[in-house]
């Protein structure tokens, strides 16, 4: 979601869920400058609306009673038009709307802004014209970091095609992963430190230790999936350990609950799959390669 620190709950729009109305703020028009119709406006020091002239206070759009008498309407919800400081042919639907404290017009923009920029929304147009209005739909607040553009979030989920960080592989934690990572099967050699405790991951897991090697199962939960056998050139006897109130069924017969084991019988090639199938059985999912024993 966007990191943006909201200035006030009038503004605190909600980027799935924006009104397609303009709100009002009851501040009155600086007596000499004033401010334009479609042009942004913020308060001086005198509490009076005046023409934009910073990207770092608090703005708004002007939708109404514009000058330098009155009262302005301004657009703190919805959707508004604003006057845009420059032309763009296409692609800036989602982009990032901010002030021109040059020309008090808007600026939109794809990057993301610098922390502590105010961003008065997101531009609802796929394109621009200088000179000419565009509508901005209003998300106010104050940028504090990487976010994503309204574009990309859809009746409140993000959008198809959206990229994001690949997580290292063996990442267990929930943080957003790209298909790069969930179509990554983990792949383990162990040379040492049996007894190896799974964590989840599923794939495969080798023993490459030159000796016997012990894999602790973890949990089971319907799906996951562990393939366990002897590396190039090792004919080391795997063991594949049962945990707490947890059975190994191997062609069709429970083993042990809580301790019980499978283990192979010493030889090149060893090689079983197994696959969670509920919150107390993991299933070898056929004989496997080599002889294994269900103790």
């Amino acid at each position: 979601m966007k990191k943006l620190l909201v200035f006030l709950a009038l503004i605190g729009a909600s980027v799935s869920a924006l009104a397609q109305s303009a709100g009002i703020a009851q501040q009155a028009n600086a007596g000499t400058t004033g401010t334009t119709l479609n042009y942004l406006a913020s308060m001086n020091s005198s509490n009076a609306m005046v023409l934009t002239s910073s990207t770092t206070v608090p703005a708004w759009i002007v939708t109404g009673n514009a000058g330098t008498t009155g009262t302005p309407t301004l657009a703190t919800t919805g959707q508004a038009n604003c006057n845009m400081d420059a032309t763009n042919a296409s692609g800036m639907s989602g982009a990032f709307v901010i002030a021109n404290a040059s020309t008090g017009q808007c600026h939109a923009q794809t990057a993301a802004p610098t922390a502590g920029t105010y961003v008065i929304g997101f531009l609802a147009s796929a394109s621009t014209s200088s000179g000419s209005n565009s509508a901005v739909n209003i998300d106010s607040g104050f940028f504090t970091g990487t976010s994503i553009p309204a574009a990309d979030i859809v009746a409140g989920a993000l959008a198809n095609g959206m990229t994001a960080t690949t997580q290292s592989a063996g990442d267990n934690s929930t943080k957003l992963a790209t298909t790069a990572y969930a179509n990554t099967v983990y792949n383990l050699v162990q040379t040492s430190g049996s007894p190896y405790s799974l964590a989840g991951l599923t794939g495969y897991y080798w023993n490459d230790s030159g000796s016997t090697y012990t894999f602790q199962l973890d949990a089971p939960v319907a799906g996951k999936q562990y393939c366990f056998g002897n590396y190039s050139g090792q004919t080391g006897a795997i063991t594949v350990k049962s945990t707490t109130s947890v059975y190994i069924v191997y062609k069709g017969t429970n083993g042990t609950v809580t301790s019980g084991t499978l283990v192979s019988g010493g030889a090149a090639g060893d090689f079983v799959c197994m696959e969670g199938v509920d919150a107390t059985h993991y299933m070898a999912t056929g004989a496997g390669y080599g002889t294994w024993t269900n103790n």
